[in-house]
């Protein structure tokens, strides 16, 4: 695949080990931790040839790349209805994957547009400022300098030859398990084997004051709705604290 993206989820490759070569199972790159807890948090949840494959949940990095973390949380949530330039709705959610994702007006790679309703696109901002350090960054596909609109990619291993060059914005911090059953229906030619696409996506709501009785939401919360947050389970991410305890990241 190479590296000038155009269009666009976009897998940068990870080289295989002397010992994948060799076939020894490959371990799926962990998602870290949240950076912050005042950054806001969205989900993706895709389909591989019309099966679910799973949610993935992005931290966006509104501290480091403000303009472009705001422009990918009102693309998940479609809250600005139709853009100026295409008249198409600004949305993610029914977008296909051809090389990379979130091509939400022509779904090959010719379109795209930004959320913001001046152009259809917005300028470059905090180049380096979040290095494509590893598995899971999430960032701006581009045709050249200043021309970001909705198309991004996901990284699947360290590539630091998009550093200053593309604007990362964002981390997987839940659902790399989904990231990659993704980069399995790619091929060599970049393009999908299989349909993919985005068929659905949204903010992660944040937790409504607790009150000093309120217990944290518990794992069984999990596949039942949480009155007590008044939002659905799948906005409880799984993670322990130094402790040990189960508690939720990424929605107080």
């Amino acid at each position: 695949m190479s590296p000038d993206l155009k269009g666009g989820i976009w897998l940068v490759p990870e080289e295989p080990s002397a010992a994948e070569s060799v076939g020894a199972k490959k371990l799926l790159p962990m998602a870290p931790m949240r950076s912050n807890r005042s950054n806001p948090m969205v989900f993706l949840d895709l389909s591989v040839g019309g099966e679910p494959a799973g949610r993935v949940v992005i931290e966006l990095f509104a501290d480091k790349a403000p303009k472009a973390a705001e422009n990918f949380r009102l693309l998940c949530t479609g809250e600005r209805g139709a853009g100026r330039w295409s008249g198409r709705r600004l949305h993610y959610k029914g977008a296909p994957f051809h090389r990379v994702g979130g091509d939400i007006t022509a779904g090959n790679g010719t379109g795209g547009e930004c959320a913001f309703g001046d152009g259809r696109y917005f300028p470059d901002e905090g180049l380096g400022a979040v290095r494509h350090d590893g598995p899971g960054v999430v960032s701006m596909a581009n045709a050249g300098p200043n021309t970001n609109g909705s198309q991004f990619f996901i990284t699947f291993a360290e590539a630091p030859w998009l550093d200053g060059r593309h604007v990362a914005f964002g981390r997987v911090v839940d659902g790399m398990e989904a990231v990659t059953a993704v980069e399995k229906a790619g091929s060599m030619s970049g393009r999908t084997v299989r349909p993919v696409v985005i068929a659905d996506c949204g903010e992660v709501p944040r937790f409504k004051n607790r009150g000093p009785t309120r217990k944290p939401c518990s794992i069984s919360d999990l596949n039942k709705h949480c009155d007590a947050c008044n939002t659905s389970s799948w906005n409880l991410l799984e993670s322990r604290s130094p402790a040990g305890r189960l508690s939720g990241v990424g929605i107080e």
